[in-house]
């Protein structure tokens, strides 16, 4: 390979990766935004236990028995 030739190469490569690097943060931004915008759906009836001794509300959300 001459001389000559070498500085295009370095340029083309650099260009290359910045264009790479670029899409690719862009790319990583969009799927960031998509995973942030997803609003975790609410259980459309209130998951309320009593306790089966003293009748005070479970905090947990599964029911074990937590005051």
């Amino acid at each position: 390979m001459g001389d000559h030739r070498l500085p295009k190469i370095c340029y083309t490569t650099q260009q290359a990766t910045s264009t790479f690097n670029a899409s690719s943060r862009v790319s990583q931004e969009e799927r960031r935004a998509r995973r942030k915008a997803c609003i975790r759906a609410e259980p459309s009836t209130p998951q309320i236990f009593p306790c089966g001794r003293c009748g005070r509300i479970y905090r947990s959300r599964i029911g074990y028995m937590s005051y």
